[in-house]
C-alpha cells in the first residue's frame, strides 16, 4: 500500500480547478429565492424589515440585504431560529464574510454572499482525498476522487450557491475521513486515537449545524461501522468501543435537534409531501436517487437565457452523451469495490430512503439532498478508475473526466442543473414586454401565527435588478416601483391602496397572482395584457390608466 497521498504541486492544482468552476458559476448564475432567504440573515436582518404594503424604490425595499456594520456579524441568526428552520453555522460565516468584504451600508452582494460555499465546497477535495486513501491505501484512487469531486457537477452546483449544502457535503467528506481512520485502526488492533475521535465528532457536529440531514449520514456511518466490525467478527468489547465516535456523534446532534434543531415559524417542505402508502412512489424515490448519483457525474444542458449560453448547452449535450458510453464501459468491466467506500455510499442512501419514510417527505425530489451520499458515490467512481487505469484504460477515464468538467461548465454557466426559480429570465419579459413605468408587485401568501419568513421571492428578484445595469427596466423616466402585498386572508392586502394614488399610465406585473387568492384592484383602468410564468415565477401583467 502507497499511503503518501498526493503531492502539493497536484493538490494546489486540483484546488484551483474546484475554486475556478465554482467561482465562475457564483460570477454568472442568476440568484434564486432560496439564496435570497439566506442573503437575509447573513445581512444580519429579518426578513420583515422589507417594507410591506407600501410603494417603495429598488434601495429602500433592498432594506433587508444591507450590510450594517454597527450590528453584530451575528446579528440575524436570532431572526434565522425565529422566522427560518435551517441550522445556523453556514449563515454565520456568510454573514462573517459580507462584513469582511463590504463597506457599511451596501446591499449584501451575490458574490460576496457565495464565496463562503465557493472556498468550502472546494475544501472537500482534500477531505475526500484523504477519505479515500485511508479507505483503499491507493494513492492513485485518492487522487481521482479529488478529482471528481472538484469537477463533479452536482458538486460544483452547490459549492456556488449562497447555501449551506456546499459546507455540509465538505461536513460529510471529513466525517468519511474518520470513518475511514477507525475502520483501519481496527484493521490493525488498535482503537483510534482521542484527537482523531474528537476530530470525527467535531466534523459530524459541524455538519448538523450546517443542515439536519446530516444526522442521516451521522446514523450511516454507525450502521456502516457496525456491519464492518460484525462482519470481521471483531472482539464484542472491540466492536463497541470503536462504536463510541458516532454514537456520542448521534447523541449530541439528537439534543441539538430536541433543544434548537426545530428552528422557525414555518415549515418549507411541504412541497415534498408524498404518499407512502403507494409502492410506486418508493420505486420513484429509488429512481431519483440514482438519478441524483449520475448527476454527480454528468448533467445536460436544460435551459438558457442568453445566446452565449448556447456554447456551454452544446458542450454539456456533447460531455453527457459521450460520457454516458464511457460510464457504462468502466462500470462494466470493474471489479468489486472495497467493502468501506461501498457500505458507506449504501447506508447513506438507505438513510435518506428511510428518514422519507418516516417524515412522509420526498428527499430524492432534490438534487441538493444527495450531498449525504454524493461523496460515496464519487469515492466508488475513482476506485473504479483507479481499476481501469491500472488496466491500461488511461484514455476511457480521461475521456469520462473530460466529459464530466464540460458538464461543470455548463453548470457553472447556469445552463445544466439549473436552479428552480431564474429572475434573469423574468426580468427579460418585464424589460421586452413593459412600454410604461414599471410597478412589481408581489402578492405574498396569507401570514399564519408567528413570524415565519417573507418576500423571499420578491427580494430574490430585486436583487438580482440590483445588479443589473442602470437603465434596463426605466420607463418613461422612471425606475420600478417596488410593493411587497402581505393580506390577512382577503382579496384586497392594505398594499393595494398605493396603487389606487398613482396617476398616468403604468405597466402592473403581479407576480405569484396564481399562488395566492385572485386579488381585486382597487382601480378599475387596469387591463391585462398577459398572464404566465418566466423563469418559474409566475406573473399577471396588466397596463394602467388606459
Amino acid at each position: 500500500m502507497n499511503q503518501r497521498g498526493l503531492p502539493v504541486n497536484a493538490l494546489v492544482l486540483i484546488l484551483l480547478i474546484a475554486t475556478g468552476l465554482r467561482l465562475l458559476g457564483a460570477l454568472l448564475r442568476p440568484v434564486w429565492v432560496d439564496e435570497a432567504a439566506s442573503a437575509i440573515f447573513s445581512s444580519g436582518h429579518s426578513s420583515w424589515q422589507t417594507p410591506i404594503n407600501t410603494l417603495v424604490p429598488l434601495e429602500q425595499f433592498l432594506a433587508a440585504l444591507r450590510i450594517e456594520h454597527a450590528n453584530p456579524w451575528f446579528a440575524g441568526l436570532a431572526a434565522l431560529h425565529r422566522e427560518d428552520n435551517h441550522p445556523p453555522l453556514h449563515f454565520a460565516i456568510t454573514a462573517l464574510a459580507g462584513h469582511l468584504l463590504q463597506a457599511d451600508g451596501t446591499v449584501l452582494t451575490p458574490l460576496s454572499s457565495r464565496w463562503p460555499a465557493v472556498l468550502l465546497g472546494s475544501l472537500a477535495v482534500p477531505l475526500l482525498h484523504q477519505a479515500i486513501l485511508v479507505a483503499t491505501g491507493s494513492r492513485r484512487a485518492a487522487r481521482l476522487g479529488g478529482l471528481w469531486i472538484a469537477i463533479s457537477p452536482l458538486a460544483v452546483s452547490m459549492g456556488l450557491e449562497a447555501r449551506h449544502y456546499a459546507l455540509a457535503m465538505a461536513c460529510v467528506c471529513a466525517a468519511f475521513w474518520g470513518l475511514a481512520c477507525s475502520w483501519r485502526e481496527l484493521q490493525q488492533g488498535r482503537s483510534l486515537g482521542l484527537w482523531p475521535a474528537l476530530g470525527w465528532i467535531s466534523a459530524n457536529l459541524l455538519g448538523v449545524l450546517s443542515h439536519h440531514l446530516v444526522v442521516v449520514s451521522i446514523a450511516a456511518q454507525l450502521l456502516c461501522l457496525a456491519l464492518l466490525a460484525w462482519r470481521t467478527r471483531l472482539a464484542r468489547g472491540t466492536r463497541l468501543h470503536s462504536l463510541v465516535p458516532p454514537m456520542t456523534s448521534l447523541l449530541l446532534a439528537g439534543l441539538w435537534l430536541l433543544v434548537k434543531g426545530s428552528g422557525g415559524a414555518v415549515d418549507h417542505t411541504t412541497w415534498l409531501n408524498f404518499d407512502r402508502q403507494q409502492p410506486l412512489e418508493w420505486l420513484l424515490i429509488v429512481l431519483k436517487m440514482l438519478l441524483t448519483a449520475l448527476c454527480g457525474v454528468l448533467a445536460p444542458g436544460t435551459t438558457f437565457s442568453a445566446g452565449w449560453q448556447l456554447l456551454f448547452i452544446a458542450l454539456a449535450g456533447l460531455g453527457t452523451l459521450i460520457g454516458l458510453i464511457s460510464l457504462g464501459v468502466l462500470l462494466h468491466g470493474a471489479r468489486r469495490p472495497p467493502s468501506l467506500p461501498l457500505l458507506f455510499t449504501l447506508c447513506s442512501a438507505l438513510g435518506l430512503l428511510v428518514f422519507s419514510g418516516l417524515t412522509g417527505k420526498d428527499m430524492s425530489r432534490a438534487l441538493r439532498y444527495g450531498f449525504l451520499y454524493l461523496p460515496g458515490v464519487l469515492a466508488l467512481l475513482a476506485v473504479a478508475c483507479d481499476q481501469a487505469w491500472g488496466r491500461g484504460r488511461q484514455r476511457l477515464v480521461v475521456v469520462l473526466m473530460s466529459c464530466s468538467l464540460l458538464c461543470s461548465f455548463g453548470v457553472a454557466a447556469g445552463v445544466a442543473l439549473p436552479a428552480s426559480y431564474n429572475p434573469e429570465l423574468l426580468m427579460i419579459k418585464v424589460a421586452a414586454d413593459s412600454r410604461e413605468p414599471i410597478v412589481l408587485a408581489f402578492n405574498e401568501r396569507v401570514v399564519n401565527a408567528g413570524r415565519p419568513l417573507v418576500g423571499y421571492e420578491a427580494l430574490s428578484v430585486a436583487w438580482h435588478g440590483h445588479g443589473s445595469p442602470p437603465g434596463r427596466w426605466r420607463r418613461g423616466g422612471m425606475d420600478p416601483r417596488w410593493l411587497l402585498l402581505i393580506g390577512d386572508g382577503h382579496a384586497t392586502p392594505p398594499g393595494l391602496a398605493a396603487l389606487a394614488g398613482l396617476s398616468g399610465r403604468f405597466d402592473l406585473w403581479l407576480i405569484n397572482a396564481h399562488g395566492t387568492s385572485p386579488l381585486v384592484l382597487p382601480r378599475q383602468d387596469c387591463r391585462r395584457l398577459e398572464q404566465g410564468s418566466a423563469g418559474g415565477h409566475l406573473f399577471e401583467h396588466l397596463r394602467c390608466g388606459v
